[in-house]
């Protein structure tokens, strides 16, 4: 058996939520998906530090992306193709990413910019908030 590298965890026989980067290294999906988002949020953001494999800083490559996420960007390769779905009004393509648990906006500033608005959707697929936006007289 082996262990994660990040959390030292022992991976379990048949575990499904782990992640082998192109350097070869596995981690759960969970901490490398971490470690990749830190580097993207870090002030000193270079192509050097992306997608790096943190045990070895060799190329770690992109994340598979997990059903009913939404891509992120530098981490997943379906982002660029998402976002111009978003851009296109493509609702029902864009829609097979979305977590349907949550609502279908996807928000435009704060701390969740880029990301599918947390609320539980109450008609149409929405919150109340965003409901009355995209609501047609």
């Amino acid at each position: 058996m082996t262990e994660c590298l990040i959390c030292f965890t022992t991976f379990e026989e048949g575990e499904k939520d782990l992640v082998k980067l192109e350097c070869g290294h596995i981690y759960h999906y969970d901490c490398i998906y971490a470690c990749y988002k830190h580097a993207t949020d870090s002030k000193s953001l270079t192509k050097k530090t992306l997608r790096k494999c943190p045990y070895c800083r060799e190329k770690g490559g992109y994340l598979p992306l997990k059903e009913n996420s939404i891509p992120e960007k530098y981490i997943h390769r379906e982002w660029k193709s998402f976002m111009r779905l978003i851009e296109q009004g493509k609702k029902e393509e864009y829609g097979k990413f979305m977590n349907k648990c949550k609502c279908m906006a996807i928000c435009t500033s704060g701390v969740n910019k880029n990301k599918q608005c947390p609320n539980k959707p109450k008609e149409n697929g929405y919150c109340l908030r965003h409901f009355k936006k995209v609501k047609t007289f």
